[in-house]
């Protein structure tokens, strides 16, 4: 499915890895990642002691969390995926696995409109309920925390963020088009990917009829495309990685942090 959340201020990580609830720190651009200074919740602890005078974000008020797991398949039809791929698993006659996608994944594109899709099933949604305590702490304690890793990261105000969101995903797919005709992309999950494989392969087409279960799966791109994309692969263990990011941050000339 297309991921769609309430965070406010979606942040997209181009190359995600898991990032906690209450992280102090900043988007690398070049990278796509988050790069993670220290935990509000913990200073001392999380910054090898660089953050030892900086208190606690428990410090300045109650501070409630929430989460919700979201899975896109139920057991019964995880243990289809099973024995699919106990199926697919047999080799050719000489001797290649043959490609298999189970179920597909699509979603439209419109001639001159820059798109950016997230394909994911399982994910868990961490947030802050109330945000009064978090910016408190955050206009208290901005300036102290430009002073310890401002110069050493080459960062401003504006760049600090407060992270009170997360979207954990267990498999992600991400897709970004600036040129493209009208159409659709399609992200097909494979049905016996192992570990250190991608979940899944990207494919366009300009046929609608192409996002129809059991239709044709087109492993070359369509023409007139200008697209990047990045698969994950299976992990067998270890946390998730976290593909979106709602934060508080500091709008240029503003004292007050925001959501926005």
């Amino acid at each position: 499915m297309a991921v769609a959340c309430s965070l406010e201020a979606i942040v997209l990580q181009w190359s995600p890895s898991f990032v906690a609830l209450g992280a102090v720190g900043y988007h690398n651009k070049p990278t796509g990642s988050f790069v993670t200074l220290f935990n509000s919740f913990k200073p001392l602890e999380t910054s090898t002691g660089v953050a030892k005078d900086i208190p606690s974000l428990y410090g300045y008020g109650k501070v409630c969390q929430g989460s919700q797991r979201l899975d896109k398949r139920n057991i019964a039809q995880r243990g289809l995926d099973m024995v699919q791929s106990w199926i697919t698993s047999k080799k050719t006659s000489d001797g290649s696995s043959p490609a298999s996608f189970s179920r597909r994944y699509s979603s439209p594109l419109r001639t001159g409109h820059k798109t950016a899709h997230l394909f994911t099933e399982s994910t868990v949604y961490r947030y802050v309920e109330d945000l009064t305590t978090p910016k408190t702490w955050f206009k208290a304690n901005v300036d102290h925390i430009l002073a310890l890793y401002g110069k050493e990261h080459a960062i401003q105000k504006e760049d600090l963020y407060l992270v009170i969101g997360t979207l954990d995903a267990a498999d992600y797919a991400l897709f970004v088009s600036h040129n493209h005709p009208d159409g659709q992309v399609n992200f097909n999950v494979s049905s016996s990917a192992r570990a250190g494989q991608e979940w899944g392969r990207f494919t366009t087409s300009t046929d609608l009829s192409a996002s129809i279960v059991g239709g044709p799966v087109y492993v070359e791109e369509a023409p007139g495309y200008s697209s990047v994309s990045k698969i994950s692969t299976v992990k067998t263990s270890g946390k998730w990685d976290t593909v979106l990011l709602a934060r508080l941050r500091f709008p240029p000339d503003c004292t007050e942090p925001t959501s926005l």
